[in-house]
Parts: C-alpha cells; sequence; structure tokens
C-alpha cells in the first residue's frame, strides 16, 4: 500500500523529504530526511548524535565521495522509522561535513526496502515498503 508524502519547502524551494523519527538510547529526534536515489548510505550531521545519544565509538570511520572532496564519516546502524510506516534498521554514516538542517536517505537499507515513485510535477512521492505490509517482519527488523 503506498503512503503520499508531499514534497516541503526549504530555502525557497521544495524538496522530495520525509517526516522521519531517529530513536537514539537517549532520546527520539524528529527530522526530514532528504530522499536521494543517486547515495549509496543515508548520511546525517554529527549533532543528531549528541541530542539522540547514538555513541560513535568503535563504529566504522568511512570516507565518502560526492561532488567534492572526500569526507569523513562515521558509519553505524540506527532504528529509524518513516511516518506512519514502522521501525526500520538502517545505515548511516554520521559527518559534520553535512549541511545540519539537511538528512540524506540513500539506497543502503532504505530503496533496498521501498519502492518510491517521485511526482515532481505535483510536488509528492508515493512510498510503499517492498513485499507489501504482510512481509513487514521480513523487510522491517522490529525490535
Amino acid at each position: 500500500m503506498y503512503r503520499r508524502f508531499h514534497y516541503v519547502k526549504l530555502r525557497n524551494r521544495f524538496y522530495p523529504l520525509l517526516p522521519v523519527v531517529l530513536h537514539g538510547p537517549k532520546r527520539k529526534v524528529k527530522l526530514y530526511a532528504l530522499l536521494d536515489s543517486g547515495a549509496v548510505i543515508s548520511l546525517f550531521h554529527t549533532s543528531i548524535v549528541r541530542v539522540a545519544g547514538i555513541d560513535l565509538e568503535g563504529t566504522e570511520e568511512v570516507y565518502l565521495s560526492g561532488v567534492g572532496e572526500y569526507v569523513r564519516a562515521y558509519r553505524t546502524r540506527v532504528l529509524m522509522e518513516v511516518e506512519g510506516m514502522g521501525p526500520l534498521e538502517l545505515p548511516v554514516a554520521f559527518t559534520e561535513y553535512i549541511s545540519a538542517d539537511l538528512c540524506i536517505l540513500g539506497h543502503e537499507g532504505f530503496f533496498e526496502k521501498h519502492e518510491v515513485i517521485f511526482k515532481e510535477y505535483v510536488r509528492e512521492m508515493l512510498l510503499n515498503v517492498l513485499g507489501g505490509q504482510n512481509n513487514m517482519k521480513e523487510t522491517y527488523r522490529l525490535v
């Protein structure tokens, strides 16, 4: 079953941003995350780590490339929830080299598990869990 999400206006433009909740050991953090079909991994700013109480000690240090130079990030798995779609555990790289008010959802762990339809002409997107609601436990790792 598809969920419909409207694009969100940010910095005088409309973007495919999803309302998400990151579940940290200390607290839940409500965010908007950009659906980026060109991103390999999800990328969040390190300030979220402090707020949510996520410990990056001992996590994998990775270097990611994009439009510019390589940036250092710390890769770990987090529990996240898209509004109304249930919890999902996915890999996220945390870095200080991204805007603090913009999170990115990429292929690994997200696009792999969802069908996403961008409808630019009406500024909305449709999101469906692959396998449907009946296979939720196989698609999502429920905690």
